[in-house]
């Protein structure tokens, strides 16, 4: 899991504050990753594992967890557990869940956490936030792998290549980070970035 440090440098000044904290972009930009590094950071600074409640609604098993009581019912059980600590709470996808821009803000002002959400369909645009969560949050847009994150992932592969090599396969696949789990091998890379095209087309803009 690479680093992201431009985008935890922004996040940092967030935690523990009593504000919505968003993260949104293209799908399969590493916006679930970011969130992983978010709790990383708290469980290093010594935020106990039980304080933390990592939820994703895209995953079947959770699927329950749409319904808004449900999913009320599930934080306000762990919130009360937690005796009055202070609990993290990070909702993947939160768009799936009905009605999520009146459950979200009670959230947080009825329990002690610290909420983060992330969401990238057309359900979940910026410009609805205002209107939504009235001012209670904070964006932060990821992108894929910029350059220089894209040299240093082929650097820890351990992949010896000029600069303007790396630059040459950049330019052509771009940045999404599983691509590097296809060894940037043109053809499967353009199966796996027309299927993102597909989606992003039929499921977001249409």
């Amino acid at each position: 899991m690479i680093e992201r440090p431009l985008y935890l440098d922004r996040i940092r000044p967030f935690i523990g504050k009593p504000i919505i904290k968003i993260v949104t972009g293209v799908r399969r930009s590493g916006k679930s990753t970011l969130l992983q590094l978010v709790r990383a950071e708290l469980h290093s600074q010594g935020v106990p594992e039980e304080c933390m409640l990592d939820i994703n609604l895209e995953v079947y098993a959770n699927r329950h967890l749409k319904n808004p009581n449900l999913l009320y019912e599930q934080v306000k059980a762990w919130a009360d557990s937690l005796g009055g600590e202070q609990g993290y709470l990070f909702l993947d996808e939160i768009q799936e869940v009905e009605s999520w821009e009146q459950l979200v803000p009670g959230l947080q002002t009825e329990f002690l956490v610290d909420i983060y959400l992330t969401g990238s369909n057309a359900h979940f645009l910026s410009g609805e936030f205002a209107t939504y969560l009235s001012g209670r949050y904070v964006e932060f847009e990821v992108f894929p792998f910029s350059f220089s994150e894209f040299v240093r992932l082929r650097a820890d592969d351990g992949v010896v290549e000029s600069m303007d090599e790396a630059f040459d396969i950049y330019r052509v696949l771009g940045g999404f980070p599983f691509l590097s789990y296809l060894g940037y091998a043109p053809d499967p890379c353009r199966e796996y970035l027309l299927g993102i095209y597909d989606t992003v087309v039929l499921k977001d803009m249409v």
